[in-house]
């Protein structure tokens, strides 16, 4: 085997990772409820008669819950077994994987930004009176859009164990990003709102997306971070549990070699004995009740 061929093996093949990621998003149906909660929110602004300013801030806006929803989706769908394997099969190791699930994460938000921009341009109406180019307002409308997507999936990636500590950590940090007057989806937002007035700026919104993007970059580190970490519950390790001589139907498992919970010598431990018979262990005489013996 040559140089090239050893070193093709060790980089990670991210092609069959992000097709592995996707096609079990695909086939869990966890992303129906983020889709139809955007179809909702697209369809309630559609009734509303807005124009293109207000309708590209409006999308801009819910792509903050709704790619963190995804995004939360696609990280904690896949159970504990099978991210092990996955995570051993690569050779970056869970790192490797988690970055690649989270770029599925982004490319499926992406995608839905761009259909409830479409669907918003689409329906829009022209703005009335003086207004500033509709080439520059739908621009700024469409990186508004990006800004979103970006900073949804930012805050889905946070690193926050449990559904419920999720959910509220999900909620705040959107809220926060809509509702601050420094935060840089609010900016991007505000300036889509005015941006078919006559005296609007001329200028797109970069300062906010480098701002959300840099947020990103900061939210997938501490995810990658918390994924090559020690997991703490079953796939921690085995640990030995106290009981009584008398008491007790059987022997716990000693714990493995290794605090990873992979036992680096297989053969030293021994697997745990299940006694069905209320007796202790023993000689003959003793090991099985009276009525057992000849």
């Amino acid at each position: 085997m040559t140089g090239s061929q050893v070193a093709a093996g060790s980089r990670p093949a991210w092609a069959p990772l992000l097709g592995y990621h996707l096609s079990f998003l695909l086939r869990s149906q966890r992303w129906l409820p983020p889709v139809l909660l955007c179809a909702l929110l697209l369809v309630t602004g559609w009734f509303g008669g807005q124009q293109y300013g207000d309708s590209l801030g409006w999308c801009a806006g819910m792509m903050v819950p709704v790619c963190g929803w995804l995004t939360r989706v696609t990280l904690g769908m896949e159970p504990d077994s099978a991210r092990a394997v996955v995570a051993a099969a690569t050779p970056g190791g869970p790192r490797v994987a988690r970055a690649a699930a989270l770029a599925v994460a982004l490319g499926c938000g992406l995608a839905l930004g761009a259909a409830g921009a479409g669907f918003e341009v689409a329906t829009s109406s022209m703005p009335i009176g003086p207004h500033a180019p509709l080439g520059s307002i739908v621009a700024d409308g469409l990186v508004a859009v990006l800004v979103g997507v970006v900073a949804g999936t930012a805050v889905g990636a946070l690193p926050v164990r449990g559904r419920a500590a999720g959910t509220l950590t999900l909620t705040a940090a959107a809220l926060l990003l809509l509702v601050l007057p420094g935060s840089p989806v609010n900016a991007a937002i505000r300036q889509t709102f005015t941006s078919d007035q006559a005296y609007a700026a001329t200028t797109l919104p970069w300062l906010p997306l480098l701002e959300v993007m840099a947020l990103l970059a900061l939210c997938t580190a501490l995810a990658v971070r918390e994924e090559s970490g020690p997991r703490r519950g079953p796939a921690a390790g085995f640990r030995r549990r106290p009981h009584a001589a008398c008491g007790c139907h059987g022997q716990a498992a000693p714990a493995p070699a290794s605090s990873s919970g992979t036992s680096r010598k297989a053969w030293s431990v021994r697997p745990p004995k299940v006694c069905r018979f209320p007796a202790p262990d023993g000689p003959w005489p003793t090991r099985y009740p009276a009525r057992f013996q000849v």
